[in-house]
């Protein structure tokens, strides 16, 4: 069953199926401006959630709802945001070892990030290795949203086999 929710998981988060979260949409229900972040060391020691309750999947045409209960975390120390997946999902990283290549089980994905508060916009920044074992980085872009104090990735959604892409929007909200 993990395998399974993997797979969904990834589908959800990488290849265009269609989720909506419990908060989907920005939420002004925190106005406490103290909490906001106006620096890079605003987000040390920040806890954001994104969770999903329910994904729409087309399949031969047909939309079915599928129910899911998952928080995805994304947690902030001085050097690095930890994206941690929930108890039910397994993640896979590549790795290299005695010059081969495997992947292995992980829970969460370390990333170096920056962030520029006059823009309100970051990068998450990790080293891996695509399908073929080449070196690889990468960046995934947010953007800090002050009214809402939310973080939000934005993604392009596309199903196998198409060219056609459907823009969707991570919200991160504070753990508080």
């Amino acid at each position: 069953m993990k395998k399974n929710i993997l797979i969904v998981a990834i589908a959800i988060l990488a290849l265009g199926i269609t989720a909506c979260s419990k908060e989907e949409g920005i939420s002004t229900n925190n106005n406490n401006s103290e909490l906001r972040v106006k620096s890079v060391s605003d987000l040390i020691g920040t806890s954001w959630i994104y969770s999903i309750d329910t994904i729409y999947a087309d399949i031969d045409g047909d939309t079915l709802a599928i129910p899911l209960d998952m928080q995805f975390g994304l947690d902030f120390d001085s050097t690095y945001a930890h994206l941690s997946f929930p108890e039910n999902v397994i993640g896979y990283d590549m790795v290299q070892g005695n010059g081969e290549y495997s992947m292995q089980e992980i829970q969460s994905k370390d990333y170096l990030y920056s962030y520029d508060p006059s823009t309100l916009t970051g990068y998450l920044v990790a080293d891996g290795f695509d399908d073929n074992g080449t070196p690889e980085t990468f960046q995934i872009a947010f953007t800090y949203d002050y009214n809402a104090d939310a973080i939000l990735i934005n993604m392009d959604l596309s199903e196998e086999n198409s060219d056609d892409t459907t823009p969707f929007t991570l919200y991160f909200h504070r753990n508080i």
